[in-house]
């Protein structure tokens, strides 16, 4: 009978206690979880990014390199880009949104290149149709709902470059760009 009574006593107490406690609120946890993340070509992420013209391509990573000016011959014996000039190549990739939600695209790391004190290039990406709105973040993004597949050009303004006698150019560039796809619109 004893251990009955201190049975309930126990009982009693933890449900006393608890209660003078409070609703079991923390100021602070640690805990160690595992996280496990696939990762997928660029045609198959959640923002797919596909090469659409001669522009661009796919590398041996499944990574889209973006634009390759540098050795690009077209067909019509074309071997780049001269200089004091501007570009626009429409249809160079595609961005396609395979994720649930709407998102703002748009990239980032390009603009203005420079050698020493020349101003090469001046680069940034557009949406088919709207050459003069670049998709920078600043100036603009681009809306894309889910599922929906999007046409983005290139637009180059170039510097005064010096060309060898031999065709080759003592100015080159490299650029890495950073793609952004965001649910809030960055250009408001």
């Amino acid at each position: 009978m004893h251990r009955r009574k201190f049975v309930i006593g126990v009982g009693s107490l933890a449900a006393g206690s608890a209660a003078a406690i409070g609703t079991g609120a923390f100021d602070s946890v640690e805990a160690e979880r595992t996280v496990t993340a696939e990762l997928a070509d660029d045609a198959d992420a959640y923002l797919a990014l596909e090469s659409s013209s001669s522009h661009s391509e796919v590398d041996p990573n499944g990574r889209l390199k973006i634009f390759d000016i540098n050795g690009i011959t077209n067909d019509g014996g074309g071997h780049g880009v001269g200089g004091n000039s501007e570009y626009h190549f429409d249809g160079v990739f595609e961005v396609t949104n395979q994720g649930t939600d709407t998102v703002h695209f748009y990239v980032g790391g390009l603009g203005t290149f420079v050698n020493g004190n020349d101003e090469l290039a001046n680069v940034y990406v557009y949406e088919d149709g709207a050459r003069d709105t670049p998709l920078d973040g600043d100036a603009g993004a681009l809306q894309i709902d889910s599922g929906t597949t999007e046409s983005i050009g290139v637009y180059v303004e170039t510097g005064d470059v010096d060309v060898e006698p031999d065709g080759s150019t003592t100015n080159s560039y490299n650029g890495t760009a950073t793609v952004y796809a965001e649910i809030d619109d960055p250009t408001n």
